[in-house]
């Protein structure tokens, strides 16, 4: 058994090297194969050079990859999700955002046994906020043409809103009591996905059409249209600290939110068209 962990990086190095370490501390405990896989997304900063200069060639199981533009959540993530399949003979590939940290509870044997349990394509823990919430199993719609449409009709009122310095507060889809049973098809939150054999022989990825947003939403249809499993675990948690590098690559709270509703209106228009061809039959 071998995982491969892939982290992606845009102009924030400090918290990928605190994820970076927390995972080589996390899985010194365990005999199992790994690699990590960090991507750096185009930073225009000195991410890449900091990060270069604290781990390259200090462990022959970290790889460091570059882009030389920012690709976007789902094609950075593809980069490395791409070279662990093509390069390192890998079981398990696991997506996690760099403001994540591992703890005493992850496992590489759960994770190979739920596999051979369930036959999951992708699996994710309970994933704890530092306000305490919980993001999985992540509550997310099951998301229609007219739903879409409402969608960005409130999103575009709220810009206007932004604009005039009115900002109305946003719904909170987070879960807000732990959930201490296994679900299958449960929505994953897209900071930490684990993908099995049954996954990485399937896809190259994430699709890589949108920029940022929606992405855990068009895999959940992606899965559905393909016939395939996803699977919460409550018996793996991770921190996440959640938006630290659209924060700093944005300093100002207003055009923040603005690039977020954007992103989000971009994101459903494809999230529309793949079910419209979903309802078509095309995979």
């Amino acid at each position: 058994m071998k995982i491969s962990f892939v982290v992606l990086q845009y102009l924030n190095s400090s918290d990928t090297i605190e994820c970076v370490e927390s995972i080589i501390n996390t899985m010194k405990k365990f005999k199992t194969e790994y690699d990590i896989v960090i991507v750096d997304n185009g930073s225009t900063n000195d991410a890449y050079q900091v990060v270069m200069k604290r781990f390259n060639n200090q462990y022959l199981n970290l790889h460091i990859i570059r882009s030389t533009n920012n690709l976007g959540f789902s094609r950075g993530n593809n980069l490395g999700f791409l070279y662990a399949k093509k390069n390192l003979l890998t079981d398990y590939i696991i997506m996690l955002n760099n403001d994540i940290i591992l703890n005493d509870s992850f496992n590489p044997s759960l994770i190979n046994d739920l596999y051979y349990e369930y036959n999951y394509s992708v699996l994710g823990p309970d994933i704890k906020t530092l306000e305490g919430k919980h993001q999985n199993p992540f509550l997310m719609e099951d998301w229609t043409k007219y739903k879409l449409l409402l969608l960005r009709f409130k999103l575009r009122i709220k810009k206007v809103l932004l604009f005039l310095r009115i900002d109305l507060p946003v719904k909170n889809k987070l879960k807000e009591e732990y959930n201490d049973q296994l679900i299958i098809n449960a929505g994953l939150h897209g900071s930490f996905l684990i993908f099995s054999p049954l996954y990485i022989q399937l896809f190259d990825g994430l699709c890589d059409e949108t920029f940022l947003f929606m992405e855990e939403d068009i895999l959940k249809l992606q899965l559905k249209a393909n016939g395939l499993i996803s699977l919460y675990t409550p018996d793996i948690s991770v921190l996440h600290k959640e938006d630290r590098s659209i924060n700093q690559a944005i300093n100002s709270k207003y055009k923040r939110k603005i690039a977020k509703y954007n992103y989000n209106i971009q994101s459903s228009y494809i999230y529309q068209k793949k079910l419209m061809d979903s309802k078509k039959g095309k995979k």
